[in-house]
């Protein structure tokens, strides 16, 4: 089994890295990777989405954040199944 090691300074100390280092294998990957965080990206998409289509009703907008809040949920687990792939 290997850990993902993400390159966060409070994750690089040398205590830590001296005790991972002898008991764990560790996949390093870059710093604030996004594929360490499944659900960040789904909300920028999200977000990005909104302002892309600039609903200037509240209804509109009521109704397109709904819909952006159910087609992301379908698509956690497919992010998540990729990130650790």
């Amino acid at each position: 089994m290997k850990f993902t090691q993400d390159n966060n300074l409070k994750h690089m100390a040398k205590s830590t890295q001296k005790q991972s280092t002898k008991h764990i294998d560790l996949l390093l990957k870059p710093t604030c990777s996004p594929d360490l965080s499944p659900v960040e990206n789904p909300q920028t998409d999200n977000l990005a989405d909104v302002y892309r289509r600039t609903p200037f009703i509240l209804t509109k907008l009521d109704h397109f954040c709904k819909e952006q809040r159910k087609n992301a949920v379908s698509r956690v687990p497919k992010r998540i199944l990729w990130s650790i792939s």
